[in-house]
């Protein structure tokens, strides 16, 4: 996984927003099934993976408490970058 992406991780398989080039940011805030839809995000200082509530904004950044003791900031929401996934991811 790339720390600089954003993933999608889609409730619905049938579902083509993502894909509607029409949308500055693929499906992200219109979602219907926005409360099952989870945003994963990689910690860019140890690699952990985030997951994040459907309606979180790309605006916020993402405070990650390490397990080396350090609270690493992320910014990669502001990335633009998103894929689409169906399965989490065993990283």
């Amino acid at each position: 996984m790339d720390a600089q992406t954003t993933y999608l991780l889609c409730p619905d398989r049938t579902c083509r927003l993502f894909f509607d080039t029409t949308r500055r940011t693929p499906c992200e805030h219109d979602c219907p099934l926005e409360k099952l839809l989870v945003k994963i995000i990689k910690c860019h200082n140890c690699g952990e993976l985030i997951e994040l509530e459907g309606n979180h904004n790309y605006l916020r950044r993402v405070d990650h408490a390490c397990s080396g003791g350090r609270c690493a900031a992320n910014f990669q929401r502001l990335s633009g970058t998103y894929q689409l996934i169906y399965e989490r991811p065993r990283e």
